[in-house]
């Protein structure tokens, strides 16, 4: 495995041991099986194909639930959202403390065209004469 980097590794374990793996979307399954977008582990995802499935545009409401969630401050509902400043803030690990009176903006992915990080971009200077708040999350993809 020389060249490998130990995070590609530790990424082909996972991979190949892992249950069935799901993806933000159909196509990307896909996608990820070919050279440009596996990132090298494209030969084990074409190997497990067959495990790989696309959730269009959507989350899985028993674990991302707003009125479950342990992560968040205050848990909410459809029926009660706006009722109090803390609700949906995410307790912070990192020492991010924000401002309650202001709408808090997070873009969590890697920086690359393909997810859309040259939309944010281009809104940035915008954004930056609004009343929010932007946490910016990534992962830079070495060429």
């Amino acid at each position: 495995m020389a060249g490998i980097s130990r995070h590609a590794v530790f990424h082909q374990r996972r991979i190949a041991l892992c249950r069935p793996h799901h993806h933000s979307q159909p196509t990307y399954a896909q996608e990820i099986q070919k050279p440009e977008f596996g990132y090298g582990l494209e030969g084990l995802l074409a190997y497990r194909r067959d495990d790989l499935s696309g959730i269009i545009n959507g989350i899985d409401t028993s674990v991302w639930n707003p009125e479950k969630d342990a992560y968040i401050n205050q848990n909410y509902s459809a029926r009660t959202i706006g009722e109090t400043a803390e609700q949906g803030r995410p307790a912070s690990p990192v020492g991010f403390a924000g401002r309650s009176d202001l709408p808090l903006f997070a873009l969590i992915g890697r920086l690359v065209e393909q997810k859309g990080i040259d939309l944010v971009l281009s809104c940035l200077p915008d954004m930056t004469n609004l009343p929010l708040q932007f946490v910016l999350l990534v992962a830079a993809i070495k060429a």
